[in-house]
C-alpha cells in the first residue's frame, strides 16, 4: 500500500470516528449547551443595542421639542445637530443646557455641541 492510500485509509476512519462522536449524547449536549449560550448572548446584546438606540430616538425629539418651544428660529440647526448626536449622554447633557439657556446664542452654542 502507499503512502498515499494509507493516508486515505486513515481519513476515511477518522471520519467515520468522527461522525460516530458527532452523534454520541455528550457531544449533542455540548452543542445545544454552546448554541443556547450563543442565543442568549446574541439576545442580550441586541435587546441592549435597541434599548440604546430607542433612547437616542427619544432625546433626539426632546431636543427637537424642547428648541421649537423656546428658540424657534433654532429648530432647523437643532434636527440637523441631534440627527449627528453620537451619544444618549450627548444628547441628555445638550437637554439639560437647553433648558436652562437664558437665550437664543446659548441655545445655538449647545446645539454646536452636538456636531463635535
Amino acid at each position: 500500500m502507499s503512502e498515499t492510500d494509507e493516508g486515505k485509509v486513515y481519513y476515511v476512519m477518522m471520519n467515520e470516528h468522527h461522525s460516530w462522536l458527532d452523534d454520541s449524547y455528550f457531544v449533542q449536549q455540548r452543542i445545544a449547551e454552546g448554541r443556547a449560550e450563543g442565543e442568549a448572548k446574541g439576545r442580550a446584546e441586541g435587546k441592549a443595542k435597541g434599548h440604546e438606540e430607542g433612547l437616542t430616538e427619544g432625546l433626539q425629539e426632546a431636543v427637537m421639542t424642547t428648541v421649537e418651544l423656546r428658540f424657534p428660529a433654532l429648530l432647523s440647526l437643532a434636527q440637523e445637530r441631534a440627527g449627528q448626536a453620537k451619544t444618549p449622554e450627548a444628547l441628555r447633557l445638550v437637554l439639560t443646557g437647553l433648558k436652562k439657556a437664558p437665550n437664543e446664542e446659548v441655545a445655538y452654542h449647545l446645539l454646536n455641541l452636538l456636531a463635535a
